[in-house]
């Protein structure tokens, strides 16, 4: 029966934060936002990309690239979880 009220409980929290997500970046100025982020991310293009200019190859600057990505990405995935819980396509909620 705890497992049952844990679950429930996991659930509505689960929902809560997807709401939040919702809320956050489902109006004109979160959209606006998200947009910006997804611009200044570069989000949908390589992070890791051969050197230009002469210059060499910095792995640290595209693994620094790639991590601002996944935030973004992480956002876009939480917007695109079912809030029923059925066929999930986002991120488990960590809670």
């Amino acid at each position: 029966m705890n497992e049952r009220l844990e679950n429930r409980d996991a659930a509505g929290r689960r929902t809560a934060i997807l709401a939040d997500f919702r809320a956050a970046f489902g109006s004109e100025a979160g959209q606006r936002v998200l947009a910006i982020l997804r611009a200044s991310t570069n989000h949908g293009k390589p992070s890791f990309l051969p050197a230009a200019n002469g210059q060499p190859y910095d792995p640290i600057a595209a693994a620094i690239r790639d991590g601002r990505k996944s935030v973004v990405a992480e956002i876009l995935e939480y917007l695109e979880t079912p809030e029923d819980g059925g066929d999930e396509k986002g991120p488990g909620v960590k809670l």
